[in-house]
């Protein structure tokens, strides 16, 4: 490090320590070279204050207690990036991260979802949609029944038969309440990816496993019933951070979908295999390499990354121990806040089926979202650069006032 950032360094230091004992020292800062340099045009960099959204939200404990819009959506933060300490005063840790109509804003019920999650050591948050064993027993017998050969008219009563026979599929929350909003984002993303794989609905360059497992990307293909698992997990390695003084953010939090291939038994029961099916890793590849594309059409997948994000800075705050050192705590963080946006998760959903012509083969997922990750030491990693040190001042010095809930730092026309 040269002399000149030392110098820099200690220049920031001392102008942090006179405001924290008078008025704020405005300055401009240039951004710097890092991965959050460039803001995506019509955004805006916000940073919330966590003390502050405490401090307001603290009589919240019944539905029916007013919530200001900016508290209810954090500050309207649609893209968390990560976290800094504001020292002075009694102490500060604030998200910031873009805010933008191009996608939905968190919720104060995500955050404390997931707070209390870690807090009472609940597990990770999980979600699955399986099929029945008694529904795959009858898609066995439908099948045993249909020639290999069928007209195309036949097809659709064939679909029509089959997901009828398949039935509803169980939803299985873990981690997170069921009725909560955090339960509904993962059933929601997790239903829509499984539309997709069937073929109900169509994404660009993104070809459905049906399609895929009836000859395309070289795929072998046989007639019958074909199983596999998808389900959103981070990418391995994930997530990872990068930190300075003071602040740390989240450079790698992507979001991946894995596949297992499943066999059914006599009695209806899936189990996975030391397998890999071809057509379901080259769909869960092309969907995997779009999704961060895909966040910006299917609102569900955006939102599913949100959680993600937030869930990973959550769990770095509690490795590094930050809210203790502002004087907060997670198992203390809004004890009483009650939820504002739950809804009755169904016990089931409609089961989906599909059918292709090429091959006879009849597509059955299930799977999830598993919210699984760890952040250790090792997750962290030095900052190239001062990019983040110069994010930092620039929070710091934006903030209009030391009970702020909410501020923009950059903006992007």
């Amino acid at each position: 490090m040269s002399a000149q950032t030392v110098n820099r360094r200690e220049f920031v230091r001392g102008l942090l320590a006179a405001a924290s004992a008078g008025p704020l020292v405005e300055r401009t800062a240039q951004a710097g070279p890092g991965p959050f340099a460039e803001l995506p045009p019509g955004t805006e960099r916000v940073a919330l204050s966590l003390r502050m959204l405490a401090r307001q939200a603290a009589a919240a404990d019944r539905p029916d207690r007013f919530l200001s819009k900016q508290v209810e959506t954090l500050g309207g933060i649609s893209y968390l990036e990560g976290y800094t300490l504001d020292e002075r005063g009694p102490g500060d840790v604030v998200l910031f991260g873009h805010r933008s109509l191009a996608r939905p804003a968190l919720h104060l019920d995500d955050l404390v979802a997931n707070v209390r999650s870690i807090a009472e050591h609940r597990g990770y948050p999980r979600c699955s949609l399986d099929p029945r064993p008694a529904g795959i027993r009858a898609i066995q017998a439908a099948l045993a029944g249909e020639p290999t050969a069928l007209a195309a008219a036949q097809i659709p009563a064939l679909v029509d038969r089959l997901a009828k026979a398949l039935g509803p599929q169980q939803v299985v929350v873990e981690g997170v309440p069921r009725n909560s909003r955090h339960a509904h984002v993962m059933v929601d993303a997790d239903y829509h990816m499984k539309k997709v794989s069937q073929g109900h609905v169509k994404l660009p360059d993104v070809d459905s496993y049906l399609q895929i497992a009836c000859g395309g990307h070289g795929a072998a293909v046989s007639a019958g019933l074909t199983m596999s698992r998808f389900w959103f997990r981070l990418a391995p390695g994930a997530p990872q951070l990068e930190q300075d003084e003071g602040i740390v953010a989240l450079t790698n939090a992507a979001v991946r979908v894995l596949t297992e291939k499943q066999q059914a038994d006599a009695a209806g029961q899936l189990h996975d295999v030391g397998q890999d099916d071809p057509a379901a890793v080259a769909f869960a590849q092309q969907m995997s390499g779009r999704f961060s594309s895909l966040t910006s059409r299917v609102p569900a997948y955006a939102e599913l990354e949100n959680l993600f994000r937030l869930r990973a800075l959550l769990l770095g705050m509690a490795q590094r121990g930050v809210l203790q050192a502002a004087g907060m705590s997670l198992d203390r963080f809004l004890p009483s806040y009650a939820y504002r946006a739950e809804r009755p998760m169904p016990a089931a959903l409609p089961g989906l089926a599909n059918h292709a012509i090429s091959g006879s083969r009849v597509a059955v997922v299930c799977g999830g979202v598993s919210m699984q990750m760890q952040v250790t030491r090792a997750s962290f990693h030095p900052a190239a650069g001062d990019w983040l040190f110069d994010l930092r001042r620039r929070i710091i010095f934006t903030r209009p006032s030391a009970d702020a809930l909410a501020w923009v730092v950059d903006r992007r026309k």
